[in-house]
């Protein structure tokens, strides 16, 4: 079980009880992406260096978080002042999906391969079940097998689109 404290807030990736909030469902959300490219990949260390899943989403969640909330360290910006140029973490919401690329330990191979599975128009979590791809719901719930997500398919064929969050 993989925990880490930052300014009083720990996120759990392997817990199953329901997130404690935006924070731990996006970082879970990022876990379960991150966790199904590296399984995709025939040698992820190779492919992507030596980066761990945890320390990618900490990376990330680090990012956007104001200052008073970190996961990864308490300087945030050590990092990044020693890049040419040197800038700072936002602390704020990414505007593009592109920013991705200035995060620490997002190197270009993987933003390639996370592109697909993130967006920068969902301000409350959720996203638009009628067009999520297959691997964005298998990147939600990891436990679905691929039958789960044949009868999804199926039935949204079946029906069209869900009218609402509640159907």
């Amino acid at each position: 079980k993989e925990k880490r404290t930052g300014d009083n807030y720990t996120i759990s990736f392997t817990n199953t009880s329901p997130p404690n909030g935006l924070y731990e469902y996006v970082a879970r959300l990022l876990y379960n992406a991150i966790s199904d490219i590296f399984s995709k990949s025939e040698n992820p260390t190779e492919e992507f260096g030596n980066y761990r899943k945890e320390e990618i989403v900490y990376d990330i969640m680090d990012w956007v978080n104001p200052n008073n909330i970190y996961f990864g360290s308490s300087n945030k910006d050590a990092f990044y002042e020693r890049q040419v140029p040197p800038y700072k973490a936002k602390r704020g919401r990414f505007f593009t999906v592109d920013e991705l690329r200035l995060v620490r330990s997002v190197e270009e191979n993987l933003f390639r391969k996370l592109k697909p599975y993130v967006t920068v128009y969902s301000y409350d979590g959720k996203i638009n079940i009628n067009e999520a791809s297959r691997d964005i719901l298998k990147a939600l719930y990891p436990d679905f097998t691929e039958d789960d997500l044949n009868k999804i398919q199926e039935e949204k064929a079946k029906i069209g689109n869900w009218a609402s969050e509640s159907s």
